[in-house]
């Protein structure tokens, strides 16, 4: 969904699960137009739970938790089993990189798909982590997956609820230039996505925008000891103002804030930068960063400017490598499981 002036203005997964039923999961932008009364349409608010299993070894979890072959489930596509009499809905689909599945069912028998899933991937090894970890950039961001970071730094979300919006405020070193707090996509390489054939919102704009010069995503890595010195100042700088560096790795670090800061080289903006984070796989701080194309070279030196206008303000050098940072051999999108999988002996346990 894109606004008038063809910044992204939500972004959601919507399934189909039957000829003229969809779900989808907190595209507010889209409430307005059910809500307007101009579409043969109805909301219908849903209390279902999500878990998802991520990582090489989760096609092997999830068949042996439901005793159930999925082995033919391909990327973003979904199936619905029964296990003792209810209906579990099984999604290829999650926010690490790597193969992953989203669990969803009425939220009546969520301990007990929870219990099933733990039970079945302690032979695996695998850990339980919870929200914080799927709602931070600590598995979107290293995941490549900019969705979940730019929905939150989107026009809509920061008007207030008697609009639509959420109420949010921007925070960040970037919150005083808002014309480049936003995104298109262009900037997070979903063009590709767009069928110009209907009109939408914010198709005027993004067709001029098609012809200058516009941004691309890459991964950032930070400096080590540029992020020490952040994590202090958190300490000891009075005039460190906006979200904490305790705060680094949460999306939304205060319920009615979205930080986003500038990304510069030397004493110019060159792009913005979200969804900083731990990527706890290689303890490296990293985040989501939208530069200008003439900086995304990998190996690029820039600089993140943490800390928001009127406050003490610092400069974390951060070095340009490729988005995905996860594009490792199990990469759900091109990870053929029936050769890398072939035995299945926990589903004749």
């Amino acid at each position: 969904m894109l606004d008038e002036n063809g910044w992204l203005a939500g972004s959601s997964v919507l399934v189909r699960v039957s000829e003229d039923r969809f779900r989808f999961y907190s595209l507010y932008s889209l409430f307005p137009v059910i809500m307007s009364g101009a579409y043969d349409v109805q909301m219908m608010p849903l209390n279902r739970f999500i878990f998802q299993v991520d990582g090489p070894k989760s096609l092997q979890i999830i068949e042996k938790a439901f005793k159930a072959d999925f082995h033919d489930l391909r990327f973003a596509r979904n199936k619905t089993i029964d296990v003792d009499g209810d209906e579990i809905f099984v999604h290829r689909l999650g926010m690490s990189g790597a193969l992953a599945y989203e669990i969803q069912g009425d939220e009546s028998i969520a301990d007990k798909v929870f219990n099933l899933v733990v039970e079945a991937g302690e032979e695996f090894g695998m850990k339980t982590l919870g929200i914080r970890q799927y709602m931070c950039g600590g598995v979107h961001t290293p995941g490549g997956y900019p969705n979940h970071l730019v929905y939150c730094a989107a026009p809509g979300y920061f008007a207030p609820e008697s609009a639509g919006g959420m109420g949010l405020a921007p925070a960040g070193s970037a919150k005083d230039d808002l014309d480049n707090y936003y995104v298109d996509l262009y900037d997070i390489k979903w063009d590709y996505l767009v069928d110009w054939d209907h009109d939408f919102p914010g198709k005027a704009a993004l067709q001029k925008r098609a012809a200058e010069p516009h941004r691309t995503a890459v991964t950032l890595i930070w400096d080590r000891e540029d992020v020490g010195r952040v994590f202090a100042a958190g300490i000891y700088d009075p005039d460190l103002k906006g979200e904490g560096i305790d705060d680094y790795n949460e999306i939304l670090p205060s319920i009615d804030r979205v930080h986003v800061d500038k990304v510069m080289e030397e004493d110019r903006r060159v792009g913005v930068s979200q969804g900083c984070c731990v990527d706890y796989y290689t303890n490296q701080f990293v985040s989501l960063g939208f530069v200008a194309e003439e900086h995304a070279a990998e190996g690029t030196e820039l600089e993140v400017l943490w800390g928001e206008p009127g406050g003490s303000q610092y400069r974390v050098k951060a070095t340009v490598v490729p988005m995905p940072l996860y594009n490792g051999a199990w990469r759900n999108e091109t990870c053929d499981v029936m050769t890398m999988v072939p035995e299945r002996p926990y589903l004749k346990a």
